[in-house]
Order: C-alpha cells, then structure tokens, then sequence
C-alpha cells in the first residue's frame, strides 16, 4: 500500500503535479501558455508544497477561477482534466493548511526557520540565540538544529511563535523562511474500505467526524484527504511479469489539531480511524534519514560503497557501472577487473548490506 508518488517522494507531496511538463499533455494542451504569469507562479508554489510565502485568498480565487475556465474549455480531454483536477486539490490543501497557532493548540509551540540558497549562509544555533536575544525575540524555550540551514525554535505559548511568523526582521525580504510544522497542528488517521466510488470530494462536503472535548463532541475540520494506492502482480503481453500501481479503496485523511477521532461517518456509513505511522524517511542521494532526495542539501553518496565519489583508489582496468546505478545511474564505481566483486558496506552500521 502506498501513495501516488512512489517511495522517493514524500507523503504530503502525493497530489503535486510538474505544471506545464507532464508527458501525458502535449505541448499545446499543457497548462502553462493557458494560466496568466502570475496564476503560474502561484500554480507552482502550490504544486512543490511550500509552506512560506502563502498565496493570498485573491491570488487563490483567481487561480481558482482561470482553472475552473480551463475545465470547462477541456470537458473532453481527460488529460487535461486530470491535470487540473490534481491542482485544484492543491488549491484546496493550500486554503486548509494551518499557517498560524491556535489559542486552543497543543505545545509545543515551534517554528521552523531556514534561509533562502546563496543568500544568508549557513544557520547555527548558537549564533542565532544570540542574534535572537540582541534583536529582543522573548519567550523562547529552546533552539535545535534541522538539518543545513534551518533551525526549530520553540516557544513557550502560540502567540509569541505567531508574533515570531510575522517578524519583519526575519521576513523573506532579508533571506528567511518561516513556517509551522504541519506535524504539530493536525493528525492524520487511515480509513479502510470505502468502495470504488467515493472520492476526495465526498469527504469535505459530506464526512462528519468529531472529538470529545471537555465532556462535549467537537466537530473538526478535514485538512486534506488522499486515496492510497496498491501495487498489483499482472503479465504482460510477451509473458512477462509487470507490477501497476492502482487505486485503493483506502484513504489517508489529514484532521486538524492534534487529536484523532475514533470514527468518521460518510453518507450515513461509519468507519473506524486508525493512527497513521508514516514510513521512515530516508533519502536516496546522502543516504540519511529525516528527509527525501527533493529537500536534500547534501553531496550524494552510493548506497553501496558509502564513498561520495564512488571511485577505488587501487590501478584499475575495467570501469563498471555501481551496483546503485538503478538510483544514480552517472555514478560510475572503479576496480580491477580481478578483484572479488567487493560487498556492500552500510554507511549507518557498517554491515555488509546496503545503505538503502
């Protein structure tokens, strides 16, 4: 079971789409040339999943309605209407996505802030504390390392990290991104067998699902909703055996805030919510885990041989492709032609099996 992206994307980018290059659309039906520059620019942020620089309600509706446009122009394209089916729910996700904290929000309360690439430089903590402390940021409770270039601060309640969203000194202006985790704001839940005929659309107009608070049912709001997909075994036709991914009857279905309901009832039916554990992320190009190759900063290294040149430093007579060629096929491993084909060696405990 997995999403429609595959395993070298991550789960909330599953309904993203490449505007304006997908194979299915030729170069006169893609949607670039039909979207005004500024829709483009908004249709792209959306796509790639950015949590800064959210685009206003009017950036939005006007996207809205030129996709709207452009749907009823191609009723009978279907590639074209599944093209602009995938963006609108990406409209949609963008509306719903929590970009601030809640008085009723659960700690803690972080914000993420990276810098933008070539302009500010490398983050440290200690050295931001500082900057922090000269420039009167109050009521942080502690600041940790990301990953390159980005740093999570904690604060101690939601309206100082809100008041921290807006700061102007740390604005995109000056080099900076800042955003909310969406981790800490919603909770995700899976919901088995639904049939072939519901789709996403039916969650937001008809699904109720509700939460006891204080002693009270609380209804709550649906952030985003996704159809799962599964990989099934078929033959082709030169008798060969092929693996297509196919929808699921399951989805993945996205709450706000950060308890789960026990149940959600649609179109009169109840089905029960499972806790979503999402797979460990580990990225194809530096071979370490917490992100994916779209969000990596890092020098690629083989999965193999650990080595981030991928190259044995012994005379050498023959070149051969790396063992990871399927991840990384410019990657070119060396050794003598005599040599005993070396084992693999895992970069994270040394084992003879590979990293990935």
């Amino acid at each position: 079971m997995g999403d429609s992206t595959g395993g070298s994307e991550p789960p909330s980018t599953s309904t993203g789409i490449s505007i304006g290059v997908s194979p299915a659309c030729s170069a006169s039906k893609c949607l670039s040339p039909l979207l005004s520059p500024s829709s483009m620019r908004v249709a792209q942020n959306i796509s790639r999943v950015q949590y800064f620089d959210v685009p206003t309600l009017e950036e939005l509706k006007t996207l809205s309605e030129e996709l709207q446009m452009i749907k009823n122009q191609f009723l009978d394209d279907p590639e074209m209407t599944v093209e602009v089916a995938k963006l609108m729910v990406n409209v949609r996700r963008t509306v719903n996505r929590k970009v601030s904290y809640a008085l009723t929000d659960q700690g803690p309360f972080m914000v993420v802030m990276e810098v933008m690439e070539d302009k500010v430089g490398n983050i440290h903590p200690m050295n931001m504390g500082k900057h922090f402390h000269q420039n009167k940021v109050h009521s942080i409770v502690r600041i940790t390392k990301k990953g390159i270039n980005k740093i999570g601060i904690e604060f101690n309640n939601a309206d100082c990290a809100n008041k921290f969203l807006n700061n102007s000194i740390y604005s995109t202006e000056h080099g900076y991104k800042k955003y909310i985790p969406q981790r800490l704001v919603t909770c995700r839940g899976l919901i088995w067998d639904l049939g072939d005929i519901i789709n996403a659309d039916n969650f937001y107009s008809e699904a109720e699902a509700c939460v006891k608070k204080e002693g009270t049912l609380k209804k709550i709001k649906i952030i985003n909703v996704r159809r799962l997909t599964k990989r099934i075994r078929m033959q082709a036709l030169d008798g060969s055996v092929v693996f297509k991914s196919v929808p699921a009857k399951n989805y993945l279905v996205t709450f706000e805030g950060k308890t789960l309901p026990e149940s959600i009832i649609i179109f009169k039916n109840e089905r029960v919510v499972d806790k979503y554990i999402s797979l460990v992320m580990m990225c194809i190009n530096c071979c370490r885990f917490g992100h994916w190759k779209n969000q990596c900063k890092r020098k690629g290294r083989c999965s193999f041989c650990t080595l981030y040149l991928c190259v044995r430093k012994s005379q050498f007579l023959k070149r051969e492709k790396c063992p990871d060629d399927h991840l990384n096929p410019d990657h070119i491993c060396v050794r003598l032609e005599s040599e005993v084909p070396p084992k693999p060696i895992c970069i994270h405990c040394s084992g003879f099996h590979q990293a990935a």
